[in-house]
C-alpha cells in the first residue's frame, strides 16, 4: 500500500503504520466531504437552472458515489435511483467521469514528469 507514503513493510513499526494509515484515512475523509459539498453546490445550481429536482438529485448522487468509490458506484447508484432509464443523462455522466479521470491522470503524469526533470537538472 503506497498512498501518501503509507508503505507497509515488515521492518516498520506498528506505530509508524498506524500514523501513516491514519493520515490516509483523514485525507480520504476530507476528500469525501469535499465531494459531498461539491455535489450540494451542483444541486443548488441545478435547481437554479430549472432542471427537474428529481434528476438533479440523482445526478449529484451518482457523481458523489463515483468520486468516493469509483466508477462501479456510478453504475450501481444509477441503477438504484432509476437514472439508468434516462440513457442520455447516464451516458453523459459516464463520459464526464472518464474525462475528469483523464484530466486527473494527466495532472499526475505532469507532476511526476516535472519532478523527474527537476532531478535531472539539479
Amino acid at each position: 500500500l503506497m498512498v501518501l507514503s503509507a508503505q507497509i513493510r515488515p521492518q516498520r513499526s506498528v506505530s509508524q503504520d498506524r500514523r501513516d494509515l491514519s493520515l490516509m484515512l483523514l485525507t480520504f475523509s476530507v476528500c469525501s466531504f469535499a465531494s459531498c459539498g461539491g455535489a450540494l453546490a451542483a444541486f443548488l445550481l441545478g435547481c437554479e437552472l430549472d432542471v427537474p429536482q428529481g434528476v438533479v438529485s440523482r445526478v449529484c448522487g451518482c457523481l458523489t458515489a463515483t468520486y468516493i468509490g469509483g466508477s462501479a458506484n456510478l453504475a450501481e447508484v444509477a441503477l438504484d435511483s432509476g437514472l439508468s432509464n434516462e440513457g442520455g443523462i447516464l451516458a453523459c455522466l459516464a463520459a464526464a467521469d472518464v474525462l475528469l479521470m483523464c484530466f486527473y491522470f494527466a495532472g499526475l503524469k505532469l507532476e511526476i514528469f516535472h519532478g523527474q526533470c527537476e532531478r535531472l537538472v539539479s
